[in-house]
């Protein structure tokens, strides 16, 4: 009795050390990782931290800077977006799939949370902070990095003045009116400089109409995001305001990219009456459409914040009231 006790102790003892044996040992090696070391390529870690001060940070490869290392993606969380591109300029990848042209440059765009990477000004890879990027060769030290490092930007508008334009915000095209209470403003250089003239009381708001549109920022941008209040129905001019108005002869947009470049833009369009995000490219005078929100709209006669945020200069978000609404990847 007591040996056929011992039996059945040592017996789920045996299976448990065997499966511990079994899920010992070295971490598995990702197949394009097994190659490296085939080929007696070693890989050292590149550091992705980006400090408090910055927004992002972008580390680049040229063609020429492949012949000293070349480039590793690897996603712990979806092995099979791995990525090694050689000394050769040659791509690997887990799964096989036609790259294109051969490849002249790379680029990691990296913030606190999320990592990117473009290959010939393609966006090819996305992730999350885990994702790790190596250089790979014989002697990876020898690598040649471009690092560039972006600064944080946080600025934001009132508009609590007695001009609309400054030294942030620019008109970029007319049609703009601050909000006028009291006496409203000087409209000569001598009012402007007299004191006992009176000056209105800005209640925070402009009113724009006719195409009006202002200009903020720099056109490097590539990762940020802007938002604005606007008023979802018709203006207020007097006592009484009127709340079956549908705003769908005007065009409530926030637009980002250059002035005669690329641009993206997301908001309200009133002839489809719908919330969209809309692409235009730096030769064409129509807007495309990317996306259109088909949720219900907000109330009318409130204030409602949108917000559109571009990610890596290759992904388009928008926000209305908070949440996000269309998320859609730019045209190349």
């Amino acid at each position: 009795m007591l040996r056929t006790l011992l039996f059945w102790l040592l017996l789920p003892l045996g299976l448990l050390l065997g499966w511990l044996g079994l899920q010992g040992g070295d971490p598995v090696q990702h197949p394009l990782e097994e190659e490296m070391a085939d080929l007696g390529l070693s890989r050292l870690l590149i550091p992705t931290s980006v400090p408090a001060e910055l927004g992002a940070r972008s580390i680049s490869w040229r063609r020429e800077d492949l012949t000293a290392a070349g480039f590793y993606w690897f996603d712990p969380g979806h092995p099979e977006k791995t990525l090694w591109i050689d000394q050769q300029a040659e791509t690997h990848e887990a799964v096989e799939r036609e790259l294109g042209s051969p490849v002249q440059s790379i680029r990691a765009v990296i913030t606190p949370e999320r990592k990117a990477l473009f290959v010939n000004g393609t966006l090819r890879r996305q992730g999350d902070s885990k994702v790790q990027l190596y250089a790979v060769a014989v002697e990876p030290a020898k690598a040649r990095l471009q690092h560039q490092a972006h600064p944080r930007v946080h600025f934001r508008d009132g508009f609590m003045r007695h001009e609309l334009r400054s030294d942030q915000c620019r008109i970029q095209k007319r049609g703009w009116q601050l909000r006028q209470h009291g006496g409203g403003l000087p409209k000569t250089e001598r009012e402007r400089e007299s004191y006992s003239v009176a000056r209105a009381v800005n209640p925070f708001s402009i009113r724009g109409r006719g195409g009006a549109a202002l200009r903020y920022g720099e056109d490097a941008w590539t990762h940020y995001q802007s938002s604005a209040s606007f008023y979802f129905g018709r203006p207020r001019f007097g006592r009484i305001t009127d709340w079956r108005y549908m705003p769908d002869h005007v065009d409530m947009l926030l637009t980002q990219g250059k002035v005669d470049g690329p641009r993206v833009a997301f908001g309200w369009q009133g002839k489809d009456r719908a919330f969209v995000l809309l692409f235009r490219g730096a030769l064409e005078s129509t807007w495309q459409e990317l996306g259109k929100w088909q949720g219900k709209r907000p109330p009318l006669t409130n204030w409602i914040r949108l917000a559109l945020r571009v990610e890596y200069g290759a992904v388009a978000v928008g926000h209305l009231d908070g949440q996000e609404i269309l998320r859609e990847t730019l045209p190349d």
